[in-house]
């Protein structure tokens, strides 16, 4: 098949694209980043710089039509959060290829996180309860004196996340953008990926995120056997009919699974199961064949860089835990990805200094969708 992954910014869809190319596939990559780390798998066919989506959708669309068209793509793979132009253009897109998402109208109220809860509890699963802040007025329908979280309801990386505000910080908050006020939960975080094809669950994989760089991306990811969560990917994937990649935040009480977001798209949960896919298989809608992986996986990058506080606080710990590690990225098909890769940081690096953004901010400033 001819395949083309969109979004190869990212180590997971570096692995989508290594996964693709060693069972045979012919893979194109394209991005709105010169120089995003899927550029760099060996076997990727070619590499074509898109315009920025959230700029000019029209034109990203069109660019996207060109390519479909000129190199016969069979299937198209979004994987970052451009999947919410690509899913924009689906009803003309789909004209010429498959589209591995679903359109954007099924899209926007999982991404949107007081949509996914309300749809959750229409589920009759599990969440914490939540209260959508739109005006000062909202404020009141919180109940008092209990912890809570508060975020945008489109937000990624943990940004602009407020944890346990006390009672005046959540009364001037403003309300430039919606916020989610979320019922904060004890307990021990997991995250779970998925593919689903018309609401049957083809493959899963569950992780505790045991090391992070900021509030909330994973860089350690050590894999976990959880029923209720594999039940609420198996429901909830049937109830939504979904198909496509979808992944989810959860936080466990000590009794049940509370389901916190969802990121409908790649995640670095499909690290875990990027050796056990059959893409061809797959993409017939055939259940795969699951090995519950034991050893850990992690950015070993991503450790280096973020590991530091970690390493004080438990040297022991840390070394014990980077050893017995896989590294993603630390493969055949990334030959000298190291120097290679100082080329996409400098891309994002760039992007910092002219928008004045965080590294994080920056590196998805032409890809994030927020509601507009």
């Amino acid at each position: 098949m001819n395949v083309l992954i969109t979004g190869t910014r990212a180590p997971s869809s570096m692995d989508i694209i290594r996964s693709l190319v060693q069972q045979g596939h012919a893979v194109y990559s394209a991005d709105s980043m010169q120089f995003p780390l899927g550029r760099f798998v060996k076997g990727v066919k070619k590499h074509i710089t898109l315009p920025k989506p959230n700029r000019d959708l029209p034109v990203f669309l069109q660019a996207l039509k060109v390519i479909l068209i000129d190199h016969h793509i069979d299937v198209l793979i979004p994987t970052c959060e451009e999947i919410f132009f690509v899913s924009q253009g689906y009803d003309e897109l789909s004209q010429y290829t498959r589209l591995f998402c679903e359109p954007f109208s099924r899209l926007l109220p999982l991404h949107n996180k007081y949509a996914f809860n309300q749809r959750v509890m229409q589920y009759q699963l599990d969440a914490p309860a939540s209260w959508l802040l739109t005006t000062q007025a909202d404020k009141a329908l919180v109940p008092p004196n209990i912890p809570l979280v508060l975020k945008p309801i489109y937000s990624r990386f943990g940004a602009h996340v407020i944890i346990k505000p006390a009672p005046d910080l959540l009364q001037s908050l403003p309300l430039s953008v919606p916020y989610v006020a979320q019922e904060f939960i004890t307990g021990k975080e997991y995250c779970a990926y998925a593919i689903s094809d018309h609401g049957k669950l083809l493959i899963h994989s569950c992780y505790h995120p045991k090391y992070m760089a900021g509030p909330s991306a994973g860089i350690y990811f050590e894999p976990a056997n959880m029923p209720s969560i594999t039940d609420f990917l198996t429901l909830f994937c049937m109830q939504y009919q979904f198909t496509g990649q979808i992944a989810f935040d959860f936080i466990f009480d000590g009794e049940k699974s509370l389901v916190l977001e969802c990121n409908p798209r790649a995640t670095s949960g499909f690290h875990l199961i990027a050796d056990h896919i059959d893409w061809s298989t797959l993409f017939d809608g055939q259940v795969q064949v699951e090995k519950f992986q034991t050893e850990p996986y992690m950015l070993g990058l991503g450790m280096k860089i973020h590991g530091l506080h970690y390493l004080i606080q438990n040297p022991k710990q840390f070394v014990s835990d980077y050893q017995r590690a896989h590294d993603v990225l630390k493969d055949s098909a990334y030959p000298w990805l190291g120097l290679k890769s100082l080329m996409t940081t400098a891309n994002i690096v760039l992007r910092m200094i002219k928008k004045r953004k965080s590294f994080h901010e920056a590196s998805t400033d032409d890809i994030e969708f927020n509601g507009k």
